[in-house]
């Protein structure tokens, strides 16, 4: 009897057909291809949260992370992060609903510490009580 399940495909097909996801992506993605425009940020957004996202898509580019059709959700995360910024700066309450919020745009734009380790990035998990899983 033969093995089991669908024939394996060859190296080069495999290779060529590359994967989706972030963490095993090759290269660069979209800064230097024909076409790509460095994103503006919107106008309704205040100086604080302009500077921010600068920074932000300066380390987008620098990771290759296209954002192109996401300008108002950026917006919309970079105003949030301004908001919480000055709330802690003039010693006043966050609401967990804005940390909360301010985690889901994260995750949807890599900035978490986990979607660092995932792409390589200089983070490290560090040691934790449990992370021998009950070995001594």
């Amino acid at each position: 009897m033969g093995k089991r399940g669908p024939k394996p495909e060859r190296a080069e097909v495999v290779e060529l057909r590359g994967t989706d996801k972030p963490s095993r992506a090759r290269g660069q993605l979209g800064t230097d291809d024909v076409g790509y425009v460095p994103p503006k940020p919107p106008t309704w957004l205040p100086a604080p949260a302009k500077r921010i996202w600068r920074a932000k898509v300066a380390e987008y580019e620098r990771r290759g992370q296209r954002i192109q059709g996401f300008e108002q959700m950026l917006g919309h995360y970079c105003a949030l992060e301004a908001d919480i910024i000055d709330d802690r700066k003039h010693r006043r309450p966050v609401p967990a609903s804005a940390m909360g919020n301010l985690l889901k745009f994260a995750a949807l734009f890599y900035d978490t510490p986990a979607d660092t380790v995932q792409a390589g990035g200089e983070a490290t998990p560090k040691k934790g009580a449990f992370s021998d899983r009950g070995r001594r």
